[in-house]
C-alpha cells in the first residue's frame, strides 16, 4: 500500500499530469463549498469516481451579520460529517478542496496530517487553516476515540 497522503485539487491534477498513477479506489474526496453554491460539471464528473462528501459552510470563524442576514462558521455537525468519512476510509489518501484551497481545506489537511497523513510542504506553506473548523475536528475526533472504547 502506498503512503497515505493529502492532495489539494490542483496538486492532485498536477500529480496526474506529471505521470502519477491513480487507482480511484485509493482516494477519497472532501469537497468543501459555500452554501447554495452549485456544483460545476467538471467537479461532478470527477467526484463521481471517488467516495466523497460535498459539504457546504462559510469560510469564517465566527457568525457575521449584515442587514437582516447572518451567516455562520463551520459547525460541530460539519466536523462530524468529515470525521465520519475519515474514519470510514482511514487507509486511503484524501483529496481536499475548497474555493481558494487555503483555509477550510487547510484545516482538514492540517487535521489529517496531525493524524498521520503525509501533507506535502508545498501545499502546507500556502495554508492558513480555519481555526474554528480545526478546533471542531480535533474535539470530535477526541470524542469519537473516547466513546469507541466505552461501546
Amino acid at each position: 500500500m502506498s503512503r497515505r497522503a493529502i492532495y489539494d485539487e490542483v496538486g492532485f491534477w498536477s500529480h496526474l499530469k506529471n505521470g502519477g498513477v491513480v487507482n480511484h479506489k485509493e482516494f477519497v474526496w472532501i469537497n468543501i463549498c459555500n452554501p447554495n453554491e452549485p456544483i460545476n460539471l467538471i467537479q461532478s464528473s470527477h467526484l463521481d469516481k471517488y467516495p466523497n462528501i460535498r459539504i457546504p459552510f462559510w469560510d469564517i470563524t465566527c457568525p457575521l451579520s449584515y442587514r437582516d442576514e447572518t451567516i455562520y462558521p463551520p459547525t460541530i455537525e460539519d466536523a462530524r460529517k468529515i470525521i465520519a468519512l475519515i474514519k470510514q476510509f482511514q487507509d486511503k489518501s484524501f483529496i481536499v478542496n475548497c474555493e481558494a484551497g487555503i483555509s477550510r481545506s487547510g484545516a482538514v489537511a492540517q487535521f489529517l496530517e496531525d493524524m498521520g497523513w503525509y501533507w506535502p510542504f508545498y501545499f502546507k506553506q500556502l495554508s492558513h487553516p480555519n481555526s474554528t473548523l480545526l478546533k471542531h475536528l480535533k474535539e470530535q475526533w477526541l470524542k469519537w476515540e473516547l466513546w469507541k472504547d466505552l461501546i
